[in-house]
């Protein structure tokens, strides 16, 4: 059985992670790992991380507090193009979400998508979020979930 784990973005991890890449025609639906760990260093409520399935780094996550709001934000998550379709990305989301249950500070877990982006829309409504009326980045939808 895979186990997934995060491990902290930090130099003895930092050139693999920023090496991550999806696959092309999903470019455009995501930003470059290297983009999402600066903005988490003028934005330290979004910690960055390495997702590993069985100590090979598999993805990249940021997540953690939407500073305006009283929830979590889910401000990115990807699997390199050698790893998808192998379910990691959907264990690794479970685990994001189990983990911000148990933390139980805030009741809601919200992140943006390119419109675009079928795959990832259809996972996220399989997990139960929802759209909502709210606009975080211009041009892509927001989905909410209840926790």
């Amino acid at each position: 059985m895979t186990q997934i784990t995060f491990k902290p973005t930090d130099k003895d991890n930092f050139d693999d992670i920023i090496s991550l890449k999806v696959a092309p025609d999903q470019d455009d639906y995501i930003d470059s790992n290297l983009y999402s760990i600066a903005y988490s260093k003028v934005h330290p409520s979004l910690a960055t991380y390495g997702i590993y399935a069985n100590d090979t780094l598999v993805g990249f996550a940021q997540f953690g507090e939407d500073p305006k709001k009283d929830r979590y934000k889910l401000a990115e998550i990807m699997i390199d193009i050698k790893y998808q379709s192998k379910g990691y990305g959907q264990i690794a989301l479970k685990q994001v979400i189990d983990n911000l249950k148990q933390d139980q500070r805030f009741k809601s877990l919200v992140l943006t998508l390119v419109p675009e982006n079928e795959i990832a829309k259809n996972i996220y409504l399989k997990f139960g979020f929802v759209f909502i009326d709210e606009v975080i980045i211009e041009d892509e939808l927001t989905m909410q979930l209840d926790l």
